[in-house]
């Protein structure tokens, strides 16, 4: 069975930034997971709304302590592809947890070969430290659109109306650039100085 994780800074992060991808790879009945740091007692707190969620997408969860942790982790499931953060990111939380996953992700790689694509998710407004987020991937949601914000809603403490608002403005610009009504992008990075096989996101 195919493997895709993401790893997130926080709780709702996987569901904003690629819920309706996860969805889409746990429908064609690959195993998906979602990674938390468990450093952050004020995400802590949503703990429950995000087990709720992954009831929901039939999902999975882990938290981890350490980037040490992290890399153990991530090697004892060795997904084939992995979702994380863009290393440019805005927001200081999410550059942390890109950094420790692509570092996690090369450790992995060189003991189990995998993953074999790792992407990154947009961001707030698709803006970065040193300019626009340029996807070189996109994902058509529009059949998954209506469950992808169930799964927001799961998160009543962190306004999912609003991130649903903001989302389907992403959606929209992204559907347009690869002629579907609402697409997901992602920005593809290459471990360890090479791509491999071709993209299967």
């Amino acid at each position: 069975m195919k493997k895709l994780s993401f790893i997130g800074a926080h709780c709702d992060d996987a569901e904003i930034w690629a819920g309706g991808t996860m969805l889409k790879h746990r429908d064609q009945g690959e195993e998906i997971s979602i990674f938390l740091p468990a450093d952050s007692e004020r995400e802590m707190q949503h703990l429950e709304e995000q087990r709720a969620s992954c009831e929901k997408g039939g999902f999975s969860y882990l938290l981890y302590e350490t980037r040490k942790d992290l890399i153990e982790k991530l090697t004892a499931i060795a997904p084939d592809i992995l979702i994380t953060h863009w290393d440019d990111d805005t927001h200081r939380d999410h550059r942390r947890v890109s950094q420790d996953v692509i570092e996690a992700a090369k450790r992995c790689m060189r003991t189990t070969e995998k993953p074999t694509e790792l992407y990154f998710c947009t961001t707030y407004n698709g803006l970065g430290l040193h300019g626009d987020f340029a996807p070189d991937h996109y994902v058509n949601i529009e059949p998954y659109i209506d469950r992808k914000n169930e799964l927001i809603r799961c998160f009543e403490g962190k306004s999912p109306e609003h991130w649903i608002r903001y989302a389907t403005v992403l959606h929209e610009l992204y559907g347009f650039r690869c002629r579907c009504k609402q697409a997901e992008g992602f920005k593809r990075f290459g471990l360890l100085g090479y791509y491999g096989a071709g993209s299967t996101l």
